[in-house]
């Protein structure tokens, strides 16, 4: 039998089967579909999550101390301490919480979050404007502070410029 008598007679078969032939070929598509879209959405969400967690960085650890009391806590100097074990570049130990801030008739909630020197480098953290906290202002205690943009909006008084117009 030759190649050409082989295609005549399959094609007289799905001819004579005419409805069973296009329920096999849309079972094929539907098959093939499915699974296309299932490895994209797969491959998909692998990028998502593969990019977050290259924006959380590669060799950052972040370790939460929760619970009450002494024992259960971390002196500024029992952190800075862990700096000291090989492999640690740098240690960056935060204190957050929030507060109401108040300046004449002006209250708001703000976050609040006690950083060391090393949070620049740490989280790769950069000031707009002005400069970021020194050793020398957590040495002296000095009353410091970085803003973020809302607050600086809500609290600190725009600068008014003055235009004069000539005719």
């Amino acid at each position: 039998m030759n190649l050409l008598q082989s295609i005549k007679m399959a094609w007289k078969s799905i001819i004579g089967a005419k409805v069973r032939s296009l329920l096999t070929m849309l079972g094929i598509i539907i098959g093939v579909s499915s699974v296309i879209i299932l490895v994209s959405v797969g491959q998909g969400t692998t990028s998502q999550i593969t990019s977050q967690l290259e924006g959380l960085g590669t060799d950052l650890l972040t370790v939460n101390i929760m619970g009450r009391g002494n024992t259960t806590s971390l002196s500024l100097d029992e952190a800075m301490d862990l700096g000291q074990i090989e492999g640690v570049k740098a240690v960056s130990p935060i204190i957050s919480g929030s507060v109401t801030a108040k300046k004449g008739t002006i209250n708001d909630t703000v976050s609040v979050e006690g950083i060391v020197p090393s949070y620049e480098q740490v989280q790769n953290f950069h000031v707009q404007s002005g400069r970021f906290i020194l050793d020398l202002d957590n040495d002296f205690r000095m009353k410091v502070a970085l803003i973020g943009t809302e607050t600086a909006n809500t609290f600190l008084e725009p600068k008014i410029q003055l235009v004069r117009r000539f005719n």
